[in-house]
Order: structure tokens, then sequence, then C-alpha cells
């Protein structure tokens, strides 16, 4: 939790200073922390580049954004997904977005980050 909370600080939600440790805050699940394709643009900066090496790792990606496709067929979709599970301090099961085993996703969230998730990508648990 500690790292959504500091997620939502840098992106805006919370206001600096307001987090109290121990303190209760109305967090979603991380795979509902962003829900929409015009969500990660703003906030998640992909340089074009990688965008294409992204969309190649994953299953099914037809375009970076645009309302064309289904969600599940969005880069932005899947960055959405990729980040809020390697943020996660237990990993979740991600649906409509493929792969989503542990290893496609730890390469997935270090390829967007450059940095390996929060968790070992072990066990975790169900929303």
């Amino acid at each position: 939790m500690v790292a959504i909370n500091r997620l939502l600080v840098n992106l805006g939600k919370v206001t600096s200073g307001s987090i109290q440790e121990g303190a209760a805050y109305p967090i979603p699940p991380p795979d509902k922390l962003f829900t929409t394709s015009t969500a990660v643009p703003r906030r998640l900066s992909v340089a074009t580049s990688e965008r294409e090496s992204f969309m190649a790792m994953r299953k099914d990606v037809q375009l970076w954004s645009g309302d064309e496709v289904s969600g599940a067929k969005r880069g932005t979709e899947h960055a959405a997904n990729v980040i809020a599970w390697g943020l996660s301090e237990v990993p979740f099961l991600v649906s409509r977005t493929y792969p989503n085993d542990p290893q496609s996703m730890i390469a997935s969230f270090e390829h967007l980050t450059g940095h390996a998730p929060l968790h070992d990508g072990g066990e975790g648990y169900i929303w």
C-alpha cells in the first residue's frame, strides 16, 4: 500500500504530506488503478520507439491507444495492467491482457520501467 500511496501522491491524487502511516485510504485494487486507455498516456511516458517493442512482448495488441479496438487490444491497457501489477506489494492475477504469467509480467514491467517489480512475481491473490 505504501507504494500505491506514493504513486497516487506522484500522480497528484493525494496532496503532499497528507499520507499518514497506518491510516486507511480508499485506494482501488491495483488492477483498477488505471482503468482507461487515456489514463496511461497522461501518467506514463513511453517513448514511441519503446511502444513497438513492448507491444510485441504482449499478446493481441493491435495499437498503442485509440477507440478503434477494445481495451484488451491497446498497448496502453496492457501497460496500465503491467504497471499496476508491478507496483503492488503482492502479485495478483491480471485478467483481459495476456500473457499474464509471472515471467512475462516481470519482463514487461522491467521493459517499461527499467526496474524490477516490488514483489518477486510469486504466489499472489485474486481480487
